[in-house]
């Protein structure tokens, strides 16, 4: 699986290793060598195209995953459509509820951008788990507090991205962008 990664890994990042990578990772950290080797090899390195669903609401959990670069979109099925109930930023973990719990995914996750991800399947968990209950752990706390996170974000949302449209020539585009940039800056 370490050469498996190595192949896949970005060019952009050539001198950075696999283990490396895993020992990077906010789910492993405070895992011995020895864990961080055997979880590099269980790790499946997957690309997730933009528009693309990664599971969906109901189905079986079979893995969890942390994503690597991108975003995603997690969403419940609400009526006749769905409504969007969180988001996946880099470096986090996807999947986890449902695996610790043994029920089906509570909603379907898609990525919003061109995505990388790593894939620890079921078999794989319950090994580090039997190995390494510290790591099964740390990964329910992970799950506990997305949970209270949720609960105090009424729609769990925060904008990503604002576009500006100029609907006439003369608008003055830079300006209104420059000051809105100004303005927002005061709420960071």
């Amino acid at each position: 699986m370490l050469e498996l990664l190595r192949r896949w890994w970005k060019p952009s990042t050539p001198d950075r290793d696999p283990l490396a990578l895993v020992a990077s990772l906010p789910l492993f950290q405070g895992l011995d060598g020895a864990a961080l080797r055997s979880l590099a090899e269980d790790l499946e390195w997957q690309s997730l195209p933009g528009g693309h669903v990664l599971f969906r609401e109901g189905d079986h959990a079979d893995a969890l995953y942390v994503l690597l670069s991108g975003l995603l979109g997690a969403y419940r099925q609400q009526g006749e459509g769905e409504r969007q109930i969180g988001v996946i930023e880099a470096g986090e973990t996807v999947g986890e509820m449902a695996l610790l719990s043994g029920q089906p995914r509570v909603g379907t996750v898609r990525a919003l951008r061109d995505s990388e991800l790593v894939r620890l399947s079921r078999e794989a968990f319950d090994r580090l788990a039997h190995h390494h209950p510290k790591a099964t752990l740390h990964v329910a706390r992970l799950a506990v507090q997305r949970l209270e996170s949720a609960m105090h974000e009424p729609d769990g949302r925060t904008p990503r991205s604002i576009a500006l449209i100029g609907l006439h020539p003369d608008l003055p585009l830079r300006r209104l962008a420059d000051d809105l940039l100004h303005r927002l800056d005061r709420f960071a």
